[in-house]
């Protein structure tokens, strides 16, 4: 039986799910909320969802994974993790991007009993420096712009006329800058889920390469610039 994988480790929190699309049914997740540490956490958390599951890595077919923009570190985690044992296991490896999957909290993850969301999404992540990574979504999950990096108070000035429910840990942040009568703060959870993460990924097509990570702002960490290179000499004569 096919199985497919989902993790995710790009924001404040690390998950685990294993889907089955037969029978669209999580069979066994693992999430946990954790500021760092999530390259310690993510392996022991996959065998903890196998094991629940009764699974082998051998039954997964594909393997899904959030590809940022998210920590510079988390997004290599989670990438590194899915793109090796997509190798190992010859499956397609499929990127999901973290902004979808915050919006999929949304749209998909919350009461099936109430009402359908009746404005469109506004995903957020907090980017610190004054800026979000900002994603609008339809009601219904389709993406309307590509993801961005954008400045607080630019955010306020052109999403102040919409009508939008504001998910993510940015979400908060954009409120505080600039209220606008036609925002709705969601009650979903800022991070991502890897359950709705696979939920997404098992509607998507293989892709023909590995993911690539979304990286939205240049790392932190730079390379020094205009040093002097070390290079091995002749050994000195005895």
């Amino acid at each position: 039986m096919s199985r497919l994988l989902a993790i995710d480790t790009t924001t404040g929190a690390c998950s685990a799910a294993l889907y089955e699309p037969a029978a669209g049914t999580i069979e066994a997740a693992r999430y946990r909320a954790m500021p760092r540490g999530h390259a310690e956490a993510l392996a022991p958390m996959v065998a903890e969802v196998m094991d629940e599951a009764g699974a082998a890595m051998r039954d997964v077919s594909r393997v899904a994974v959030t590809v940022g923009p998210g920590t510079f570190t988390g997004c290599r985690i989670g990438l590194a993790f899915a793109r090796a044992l997509g190798a190992a296991l010859g499956c397609p490896v499929i990127g999901v991007s973290t902004l979808r999957a915050i919006a999929a909290n949304v749209f998909l993850g919350g009461d099936p009993d109430a009402p359908p969301v009746a404005s469109d999404i506004a995903a957020l992540m907090d980017a610190r420096r004054g800026e979000l990574y900002l994603q609008l979504f339809a009601q219904g999950g389709a993406p309307r712009t590509a993801p961005r990096l954008i400045k607080v108070l630019d955010a306020v000035e052109e999403l102040g006329g919409e009508g939008l429910m504001l998910a993510g840990t940015g979400a908060d942040v954009l409120i505080n800058a600039g209220a606008a009568p036609g925002w709705t703060r969601a009650a979903a959870p800022d991070f991502p889920d890897a359950r709705l993460i696979a939920r997404l990924a098992a509607a998507m097509p293989d892709p023909d390469t590995m993911p690539e990570p979304l990286y939205l702002r240049a790392p932190d960490a730079k390379l020094p610039q205009n040093k002097p290179q070390l290079r091995a000499g002749p050994a000195p004569l005895a």
